[in-house]
């Protein structure tokens, strides 16, 4: 995962966000005086987040898990 500090990301702002959707590869923004964060496309970030919530109940894993077998 690649990273930049916040002036750089603010910078060229529009390529970053072409960038993480093209790419499908998150981007870690950092600021010398605050926490990190991360930029990513919504698709993937939806993504995440039906993983997520498909992945909750252990049952449900183990039948996601025996559909890719």
């Amino acid at each position: 995962m690649q990273a930049m500090t916040l002036n750089e990301a603010v910078q060229d702002f529009l390529n970053v966000i072409d960038q993480v959707n093209e790419n499908h590869e998150p981007l870690i923004v950092t600021h010398e005086h605050h926490k990190p964060a991360v930029i990513m496309s919504l698709d993937d970030f939806n993504a995440w987040q039906e993983t997520a919530y498909l992945t909750r109940s252990s049952a449900n894993t183990k039948d996601l898990l025996e559909a890719v077998e």
